[in-house]
């Protein structure tokens, strides 16, 4: 069985070098080459599209700098991407949808995947719960994390303003030695119950946009969600 080869840019982050580990160990899979963040714009240009033409699939976790030259090179080439990176604006969020028309993209904040089965036990307890209790998000990430509050707390809000159609309080912390804790409460006078994912190592995320590259890969232009797979 042909192995697939998939292309990291970002590699020489923390995701990267931990996506790197999975792969090559798992026998299915095959590293052809990856791009770091910290090269010169006209360079990271150059290998983004030297990298989509040899890859089966892209997994991006680099910064959203880039995020233009990376979906041009996945069109030009017609490649799939598993799109980690957060902080996008929403201009920029546009533009990812634009380009799920012509290229499978796999767009997600969070890719482990309890906070994918969680996230759709939220869209279940929020049709339950919207007439009768208030509902607020707190999320807590380690001192280096950039965006607050962070992309996987924003997912679960806009999931959650569909349905009660109002603005979700999201409380952002950032402490030490946090991987990533995210708590959807709620609660009346009454009583009150919560949903808490807690990552514990940054492996589970790896594991998630690995999963997903499989799951993406010969799949139609669309954009795909994460937790769709778990529905």
């Amino acid at each position: 069985m042909k192995k697939l080869a998939l292309g990291i840019i970002g590699i020489s982050g923390k995701m990267g070098k931990t996506l790197y580990s999975i792969i090559s160990h798992d026998p299915h899979l095959i590293f052809i080459g990856g791009v770091r963040q910290n090269n010169l714009e006209n360079t990271i240009e150059k290998s983004i599209f030297s990298l989509a033409e040899r890859a089966d699939v892209i997994i991006d976790f680099s910064s959203s700098i880039s995020l233009e030259n990376i979906l041009k090179a996945c069109l030009k080439y017609n490649k799939p991407i598993v799109i980690g990176t957060t902080g996008y604006t929403e201009k920029q969020k546009l533009l990812i949808k634009e380009f799920s028309k012509k290229i499978p993209i796999m767009y997600n904040s969070n890719f482990s995947i309890g906070i994918a089965i969680c996230k759709n036990i939220i869209k279940q307890a929020t049709i339950f719960a919207k007439n009768i209790f208030e509902i607020d998000i707190s999320e807590t990430h380690h001192l280096q994390k950039k965006d607050a509050p962070s992309g996987t707390a924003l997912s679960i809000s806009d999931n959650i303003k569909e349905i009660v159609k109002k603005e979700i309080p999201i409380n952002s912390y950032r402490i030490k030695k946090e991987v990533g804790t995210h708590k959807v409460s709620f609660y009346n006078d009454e009583e009150e119950f919560e949903i808490t994912h807690k990552a514990k190592k940054r492996i589970s995320f790896a594991k998630g946009a690995i999963y997903s590259a499989k799951y993406i890969h010969n799949k139609k232009p669309s954009l795909y969600s994460f937790e769709e797979i778990f529905l």
